[in-house]
């Protein structure tokens, strides 16, 4: 057995005629799925609203989501929590779940891209590959790690980040912020998103003491 994660492209979203959901969100997090049968999806997600939409939550859920039952689980600024319940025939889930491989929260998703890690046999990954591929293109495979070594970490939380951390961070990498040498600096990053620079190094060190201490602490 593999765990493979992939970047799709969030044209992906387009092929199964899910509607524009960063016409009201930043990001959105499938955190964890609770159950999945031949009638619902039901899920702990976390997302990130546009300023001022937060307010809308209610609609801009059922609208964009097809959401039958939403309760809020915690709200801090434009972000929320929640726990969700979706028909199971929308969408991509079907594909990610329904094949010869099963989906591995979280998932996150935000204007550029997808991020999915899919837990698969050796011999399948040709099929899940070839299945993606109908639908698009933009992929690339980032990490196939043995499930046996994956399992290590069982019972390790995985690296939780807020929507705004997921945000800033995913705007550097894609700038070249961590490329050598460095092609985007902490004052463009702070002028991106109107806060100050010593707030987004702040955001960048929060991030990086997460991330080394679950690999390494």
């Amino acid at each position: 057995m593999k765990l493979i994660k992939i970047k799709l492209g969030t044209k992906f979203l387009e092929a199964f005629g899910l509607p524009n959901y960063f016409s009201e969100l930043e990001y959105i997090e499938l955190v964890q799925i609770y159950q999945y049968d031949r009638l619902n999806f039901f899920s702990l997600q976390r997302m990130l609203f546009k300023p001022n939409r937060i307010d809308h939550k209610e609609e801009i859920i059922k609208n964009l989501f097809q959401a039958t039952f939403f309760q809020q689980l915690e709200q801090n600024g434009n972000e929320l929590l929640c726990i969700m319940k979706q028909r199971n025939d929308l969408g991509f889930w079907p594909l990610l779940i329904s094949g010869s491989w099963g989906l591995i929260p979280p998932l996150s998703v935000d204007p550029h891209s997808i991020m999915i890690s899919i837990i698969v046999k050796e011999e399948n990954m040709q099929s899940l590959f070839e299945a993606l591929d109908k639908y698009t293109q933009d992929s690339e495979l980032l990490a196939v790690t043995d499930v046996v070594n994956a399992m290590e970490k069982v019972g390790v939380p995985l690296p939780s980040f807020t929507g705004r951390q997921h945000e800033i961070m995913a705007y550097a990498t894609r700038h070249g912020y961590f490329d050598i040498p460095r092609k985007c600096s902490t004052e463009k990053i702070a002028e991106k998103f109107g806060v100050s620079v010593a707030a987004i190094n702040e955001h960048m060190r929060k991030v990086e003491r997460t991330v080394m201490r679950y690999f390494f602490g």
